[in-house]
């Protein structure tokens, strides 16, 4: 602010309404600009009307003059902070914790608190949608007002998350792989985060889920070679496990008509990592089927090939994925392996599974459920115990899988246990945690093992957090010498 100059705000109130006057004395020739601002709220519509009037006393006010009245009573440049426009544009402090989103507007009493957001009209409905997506309960003042009854989030907040939940494509779907937990913004992003983020949206498509790392190219097809058996059974493409696969690809394979990985030629150019969807394997040519991310112009309408020894030399990664609601558990799985009847398997197959759901206090107040359902490993064949925190309302808070030791072992094994991001700090993994320590007590097992994967075990904030609560709750870590999968330690307790 400049010499001799003096910036003021006074609230006035008359009946049901309230605004804001903002004042700038002076010296120059226009003495006090009065910057008006009616506080017009319509969450509801998912749009905030906001009405600039601006008073001069003493002379005219320019644009230029405006803008920069702006920028010295908010103390950053007038613009929106997603396109870069300027003119009207929303104002206001973010806080979030807890799955709770705060949004004080300027000049609302609570403004200041939290981070500064500037969006103009077009970007301020992505922006609430995007932070509803990603699980936050949206309010529309600061954190240290109370809620009221009239609190838009009792109206339409939830209608505007199973809104944006529901309508989620595959573009948004990269695009929240990409923003969780520091993954690469190009190109990297390890499956499992791919697969972490299909579980929590997967709440609004299949209420069961489960999903596991694959280590080898080999053990890849004789899961493959299994799964082929239910298209044989005449069953429904969505009970069946999907399957992505990440290799190493090189220059060729973008332009390549047939549609086919080839090994590399001496001085080829590698383009480093590529994941895949993989449909299908022909035990006659040992070639994977898969459909690629680039477009029906390539290959066979999208479509491509990769040998099995392409994919055991260039392998990196590989994860299954199981809806859960349906398929083996324990119960079932004799029966399933003892039939030789299509029509029979299919059966047993489609019979659907129970899922037990609790009522648990906290976390965060939030009316939470504990919910548990079995499943298969497709690996390993042990029976594997879901574990899910929810809302009260269905969203994925956190998650852990652990597979029990076979009774010739005493091991148990976490082999996921993740908590959303706009969840931590609740005490949700501490819960999982305990829980899965129950299962395996309750098996019989007097080790348990928590498998932290490679892109949690990364050095440097977030990632090594991973570590750090494993060190918290009294494991030992230990690192593991083989490659896949991708994981790159194992924490390890007694119980």
């Amino acid at each position: 602010m400049r010499v001799n100059e003096k910036f003021s705000r006074t609230k006035y109130e008359a009946g049901q309404g309230s605004w804001y006057e903002y004042g700038l004395t002076t010296s120059r020739s226009a003495p006090h600009y009065f910057w008006h601002e009616d506080l017009v709220n319509d969450f509801g519509a998912h749009s905030i009307t906001r009405r600039w009037v601006l008073t001069t006393f003493g002379g005219p006010i320019m644009p230029e003059e405006l803008a920069e009245f702006k920028e010295r009573s908010l103390q950053v440049p007038w613009k929106c902070m997603r396109c870069g426009v300027g003119g009207r544009l929303r104002v206001l402090s973010f806080e979030s914790y807890g799955g709770v989103a705060f949004m004080a507007r300027f000049p609302q009493p609570d403004f200041g608190r939290g981070r500064l957001l500037m969006y103009c009209d077009e970007c301020w409905p992505e922006w609430m949608a995007w932070r509803a997506r990603l699980g936050d309960d949206l309010h529309p003042h600061g954190s240290a007002v109370e809620c009221e009854s009239q609190c838009p989030l009792r109206r339409d907040g939830r209608r505007l998350q199973f809104g944006v939940l529901q309508s989620v494509d595959r573009k948004i779907g990269f695009r929240m792989v990409k923003a969780i937990d520091g993954q690469p913004r190009v190109n990297g992003s390890e499956l499992v985060m791919s697969a972490r983020v299909w579980n929590y949206l997967g709440g609004w498509v299949a209420r069961q889920n489960y999903y596991e790392a694959i280590g080898t190219a080999d053990e890849l097809r004789r899961q493959m070679i299994i799964s082929n058996r239910l298209p044989d059974s005449r069953e429904p493409r969505v009970l069946q496990d999907s399957y992505i696969l990440a290799v190493e690809i090189f220059k060729p394979a973008r332009t390549a008509r047939d549609g086919i990985f080839r090994h590399p030629n001496s001085g080829e150019e590698t383009l480093g990592l590529h994941a895949v969807a993989i449909e299908d394997y022909d035990e006659t040519t040992n070639m994977f089927r898969f459909w690629n991310s680039w477009g029906s112009g390539w290959g066979d309408r999208g479509y491509g090939q990769m040998s099995l020894e392409y994919a055991n030399d260039f392998f990196y990664d590989a994860i299954v994925k199981r809806y859960a609601r349906w398929g083996p558990i324990p119960n079932k799985l004799p029966r399933m392996l003892q039939t030789t009847d299509l029509k029979e398997y299919r059966r047993l197959w489609s019979i659907e599974n129970p899922r037990l759901i609790h009522r648990i206090k906290g976390p965060g107040s939030r009316n939470s459920r504990l919910r548990r359902y079995e499943s298969i490993s497709p690996s390993s064949g042990q029976p594997v115990v879901c574990l899910e925190i929810t809302t009260g309302f269905g969203l994925r808070m956190g998650w852990a899988f652990i597979r029990l030791g076979l009774p010739s072992e005493s091991v148990s094994e976490i082999n996921e246990l993740f908590v959303w991001p706009n969840f931590r700090g609740m005490g949700i993994g501490r819960l999982l945690e305990g829980q899965c320590v129950e299962e395996a007590l309750r098996w019989k097992t007097k080790e348990i093992d928590l498998i932290i994967n490679e892109a949690d075990a990364i050095v440097g904030p977030p990632r090594a957090a991973a570590r750090k609560f494993a060190l918290t709750l009294g494991y030992e870590i230990r690192w593991r010498s083989r490659v896949g999968p991708r994981s790159p330690a194992t924490a390890i307790k007694l119980i």
